[in-house]
């Protein structure tokens, strides 16, 4: 079998499915098997799987492209996103590892990164519920004086992060496994920023059949997706340092709520799914 041949049968697959970028899709596993750019399959569409494998040494060797494309298709079929499959996802220009503990990082998320940066954020910041690391790590790689700490209810999800602190080369960040800001609550603590992009889907949404793959308690929050949010916004009391900023990512449909319930707080910039506060 020719690469365009497979990538036809696939994309063929992908179709049936009602999977909308059936042949980028299959393009993109192939990419992933081979170890290649698109732009090679292109130009190599009539060359045979196994030479294309032997001609690659970084992708998946010949005796293993069909057992492996297999699985990977058949993963693919079952709606789970190719992050999944490839164990990565890129996010503002690097590389994140991610697996079935953590949400897929999204291009909304990067945002919160512009907004964080225009406005030079510093000193000590928290990322709550950080899942993967993908928004603290980012902001340490992208600003200068910055102090991290990673938190996530979710021990498996910490893990996630120090992988990719390790990978990114980021050190001296603390990990803590913490429901929001309750570890810091009863302590003389203050952080100078608090980023969280916290679970603010609302179960009633329309949503694509991929996200049933990702963690529920990541996902979804009660009160119209709000609920967490809130309970954030709260803790931030004595947590957060005077004239400290809260950046927050959430449906911009929700945005004008949250700034109604965040009364100790001056409603600072918006930014697409990014909400700015600065407490007063």
């Amino acid at each position: 079998m020719t690469v365009e041949e497979w990538l036809i049968d696939v994309t063929e697959q992908f179709t049936r499915a009602n999977i909308p970028t059936a042949r980028l899709d299959a393009e993109l596993i192939l990419c992933h098997m081979l170890g290649v750019e698109r732009s090679w399959l292109v130009a190599h569409g009539d060359e045979s799987l196994a030479r294309a494998a032997l001609a690659n040494p970084k992708g998946v060797r010949p005796g293993g492209i069909s057992v492996y494309g297999d699985k990977l298709v058949l993963r693919r079929l079952k709606r789970e996103p190719l992050a999944y499959l490839f164990g990565k996802k890129e996010f503002y220009g690097r590389d994140f590892f991610v697996n079935k503990h953590v949400l897929i990082p999204r291009p909304e998320t990067e945002a919160l990164i512009e907004l964080a940066k225009k406005h030079s954020i510093r000193g000590k910041v928290i990322d709550v519920g950080c899942g993967s690391g993908t928004i603290g790590l980012t902001l340490v790689k992208e600003l200068q004086d910055i102090t991290l700490t990673l938190s996530d209810t979710s021990p498996d999800a910490l893990e996630v992060a120090e992988k990719n602190a390790k990978s990114l080369r980021a050190k001296d960040i603390e990990f803590v496994r913490s429901d929001l800001l309750e570890e810091w609550l009863e302590t003389d603590t203050r952080f100078d920023s608090i980023v969280a992009n916290l679970p603010y889907v609302d179960r009633a949404w329309d949503r694509s059949p991929e996200t049933n793959h990702e963690p529920a308690f990541a996902l979804f929050a009660d009160d119209g997706g709000l609920a967490l949010i809130k309970r954030l916004v709260d803790q931030c009391e004595g947590v957060l340092a005077s004239k400290g900023y809260l950046l927050l990512e959430a449906d911009p449909e929700q945005h004008d709520e949250i700034v109604r319930y965040a009364t100790q707080f001056k409603d600072v910039e918006r930014l697409d799914y990014a909400l700015l506060l600065e407490k007063l």
